[in-house]
């Protein structure tokens, strides 16, 4: 153990400037060999301390890991400090350090299973593989022992890194986190718009940020005024980004549009702010884009000039129906026989997303939710998706008459390209 400096498992709690001076250092050195003399003996289970050097090394990290852990979070240098040299016996340290880990992991568990609620479908080998590997993590590790370690391989890169000093059950915390808050805003967007996008920017199917490709095309149409859930930068739209940006406001310019997408989103404080300091970590490579005249390899058109456009149904949140009219309507609408009778009224009739939504409540039964959501585009779509959410986030509950709402999740989740 070097003289001059704790273990970084355990500094790290105490930030960049040092608190301890080289005495209480020394002290705080012998206490953790005292610890690690135990460790060693439990860990051989053959009553001896001797073991090799790296392993010796690990058990440390381990349990400097573990007594910052039962330090706190966020408690200031002076009473980590105080702690550190006040207390005798670090084995209770320890103890509490394990219990820390063990109601952490029960958290992160929790995290695993909403990772995976939330994953949205598309053939990427790193980010689908991603939740199995944090299963691995929770079956390999031995936080008795090696409570710093990450046993398990995650390739995926999010758009915002976790900080490296992060170690064990606290990485996979911050990683899970950031995951989930990726999955959720990519969720706002047409699955299968989200899956041609990934496909335009990484047609090899190698290692991407989902998140970071679908946040750096919804701030760039949002700064032009686009149509921000077909995601779908066009030419014409590429030229309007490019006129935007070229100027000495450019980057106010671009931080602004990831503030207006905050705001169209209704983004709560966590996801916020990740996607902003995304948007904020794009910009360098928007900038070079713009100036070197190659928005078209980061901004990618969505579709061919020659491919055809499906007509879809599109939904512009007008003007709410009086409430007898929208009755009359949907009490005309239960009574037909075909849905595509069906359809065609909703299409003709309904201008806004209030009353789509009153319509689906009880006009629209199992297979012919499908028919219809097959008949929406893209905007629609997200739209719809996003005030499902909210009015699941207000009352966790709620559940229509017809049960539409969680088609219609199942078929975000799973509509081909």
């Amino acid at each position: 153990m070097d003289g001059d400096k704790l273990p970084l498992a355990l500094s790290a709690r105490f930030g960049a400037a040092p608190v301890l001076s080289d005495a209480e250092t020394a002290a705080v050195h012998r206490k953790l060999w005292d610890l690690l003399g135990r460790l060693a003996i439990n860990y051989t289970g053959a009553g001896s301390s001797s073991v090799r050097a790296e392993t010796a090394q690990a058990l440390l990290q381990s349990a400097c890991f573990l007594i910052g852990l039962s330090l706190g979070d966020g408690a200031a240098p002076a009473a980590l400090k105080k702690q550190l040299i006040d207390e005798d016996n670090y084995e209770k340290l320890f103890q509490k350090g394990l219990e820390a880990v063990t109601s952490r992991i029960e958290t992160g568990k929790a995290l695993l299973i909403k990772a995976k609620e939330t994953q949205i479908k598309i053939n990427n080998a790193a980010y689908t593989g991603t939740t199995g590997e944090v299963e691995k993590f929770f079956a390999r590790y031995n936080y008795c022992y090696f409570a710093h370690e990450i046993p398990c391989m995650l390739d995926y890169p999010l758009a915002v890194s976790v900080d490296e000093k992060l170690l064990g059950i606290e990485y996979i915390h911050a990683y899970l986190s950031r995951l989930i808050l990726e999955n959720e805003f990519c969720a706002g967007f047409d699955a299968r718009t989200v899956r041609r996008l990934v496909g335009r920017v990484c047609p090899d199917g190698g290692l991407i940020s989902i998140y970071e490709a679908v946040v750096i095309q919804a701030v760039a149409l949002t700064l032009i005024k686009g149509d921000v859930f077909s995601l779908d930068v066009t030419e014409g739209a590429r030229r309007a980004v490019q006129s935007a940006l070229i100027s000495d406001a450019m980057r106010e310019r671009w931080l602004a549009a990831a503030e207006s997408l905050c705001i169209l989103f209704d983004l709560e404080d966590d996801a916020k702010a990740y996607l902003k300091k995304t948007a904020e970590e794009a910009f360098i490579h928007v900038r070079y884009a713009a100036e070197m005249g190659r928005l078209d390899a980061l901004l990618p058109p969505l579709h061919d000039e020659r491919e055809a456009v499906y007509k879809h149904v599109r939904f512009i949140d007008g003007e709410v129906m009086d409430d007898e009219k929208l009755r009359m309507l949907m009490d005309e609408i239960a009574s037909c026989r075909h849905v595509s009778d069906k359809i065609a009224m909703v299409k003709q009739n309904v201008k806004s997303m209030r009353d789509f939504f009153e319509v689906l409540n009880i006009c629209f039964w199992g297979d012919e939710c499908g028919m219809l959501f097959k008949s929406l585009d893209s905007a629609a779509c997200a739209l719809l998706l996003q005030r499902v959410r909210i009015q699941k986030q207000k009352n966790p509950d709620w559940r229509s008459e017809s049960g539409w709402e969680e088609n219609f999740i199942d078929y975000m989740k799973d509509s081909p390209v």
